[in-house]
């Protein structure tokens, strides 16, 4: 192989790439977008919450409805401050499909029936066309037990104070215990932490070996790829075209934690992404891009139209967004030999092993011993597609069928 040529080809298309618009856009914009995911929901849970809400209350016990209703006017929660209660007691009931069809006309926004026997069972029920409010729903929740609890002490003579002290709930503070001591941290911290990481490992990865498969396709597509082969050799082409868009994701990525943590200086507060998670990142970055580079130059090399690669990107994507797909149940459970096996899986390795530690360190000889694993997936990975890169770039006409592939990867 010879390195001057490789190393033109490595300069010619780190340099083509950043001097786009696009490495620009993408740049400014992916940072941006991440931000606006996690900062969004905040935004958008108080500006789409309704102003007024009115909610009827069919007060079949001629009591609890009153309560209920000054509760909400003595301690008015911030959740429930647009709430008006329309209590209606005995013997003037609106019947349960008068207030139905008030719901459906938006005169009311839900009605709540609390029975006769609420006292004995502590059962209501709520009605509305969405029930999806958890806020307001646990909120009333929480307010008729408090009422009901107290009432019910009150009939053993226990004075409301006493009662007060009784139902103050236990808070549990968490800590994470790492090389450092423990630190305190909750579980939505780590969690979101370990997403964070992720999606960042995603968008560092697969969108610049994208722009590697549609630079396979376009000069393949446009005969350029066969000028090229006339002055090197495939292997030459394809480890070039690699390691230059590699240079251009590890400048991406480079900027990106630059300007975090100028950010962060700026605003006297902590860099989000310890040395370890980087050390972490970058080692599985490095060797997951090459494995993922190979694998998509190969599908570039294969297809004479972009349209013809689609198919391959939605499996590809997916085993790299597998611990965001099963987040929830690889954090209850990181040591599961399930997720200790496919952690060795070189498609899952990168993004795996990244979650993995930001939710519990495994121990050292893991961490190795899957590194050296997507290792030896990579160059095996590189072999296959160095093979399969040098026929297909000059093939033209139809896709060719898998045994065909298979056939360009063992022939001598």
């Amino acid at each position: 192989m010879n390195r001057k040529k490789v190393w033109h080809i490595i300069r010619r298309e780190y340099v083509e790439s950043v001097r786009k618009k696009s490495f620009l856009f993408g740049l400014v914009a992916t940072p941006l977008l991440m931000l606006g995911l996690i900062a969004l929901p905040l935004f958008t849970e108080d500006i789409l919450a309704d102003e007024v809400v009115t909610v009827a209350v069919l007060d079949e016990s001629n009591e609890w409805g009153n309560r209920l209703r000054e509760s909400v006017a003595e301690e008015p929660a911030e959740r429930l401050a647009g709430l008006q209660l329309l209590v209606y007691t005995p013997p003037e009931l609106p019947t349960p499909a008068i207030l139905d069809a008030r719901v459906t006309t938006g005169d009311l926004t839900a009605w709540i029936l609390l029975p006769e026997d609420f006292e004995r069972t502590g059962i209501f029920e709520y009605h509305s066309e969405s029930i999806t409010n958890l806020a307001r729903l646990s909120n009333l929740e929480s307010r008729l037990e408090r009422l009901l609890v107290r009432h019910k002490a009150a009939r053993f003579g226990m004075a409301e104070a006493d009662v007060d002290a009784l139902l103050v709930g236990v808070q549990l503070k968490t800590f994470q215990i790492g090389e450092e001591g423990g630190r305190e941290a909750s579980f939505d911290q780590v969690y979101f932490h370990a997403i964070a990481l992720v999606m960042i490992l995603f968008f560092a990865l697969l969108p610049t070996g994208q722009i590697l498969m549609r630079s396979v396709i376009e000069e393949k597509s446009s005969r350029v790829i066969e000028v090229l082969i006339s002055s090197v050799t495939p292997r030459e082409l394809m480890v070039g075209k690699i390691v230059g868009l590699g240079a251009v994701g590890l400048t991406l990525i480079g900027t990106w934690t630059a300007i975090g943590a100028l950010i962060a200086a700026r605003l006297g507060a902590d860099f989000p992404i310890g040395g370890d998670d980087l050390a972490v990142f970058v080692l599985y970055f490095v060797p997951g891009y090459f494995f993922y580079a190979a694998l998509l130059g190969s599908v570039g090399s294969i297809c004479t139209a972009e349209r013809d690669a689609q198919p391959f990107l939605t499996p590809i994507s997916l085993t790299l967004i597998l611990p965001v797909m099963l987040g929830f149940a690889i954090a209850q459970s990181p040591d599961h030999v399930l997720v200790r096996t496919a952690s060795f899986v070189p498609f899952f390795t990168p993004s795996l092993m990244l979650f993995r530690f930001t939710i519990k360190q495994p121990p050292l000889w893991e961490l190795g011993a899957t590194w050296l694993s997507l290792v030896a997936g990579t160059a095996a990975m590189f072999w296959a597609s160095s093979r399969i890169f040098r026929v297909g770039i000059l093939l033209t006409g139809k896709r060719p069928t898998i045994p065909e592939i298979a056939r360009w990867v063992w022939a001598r």
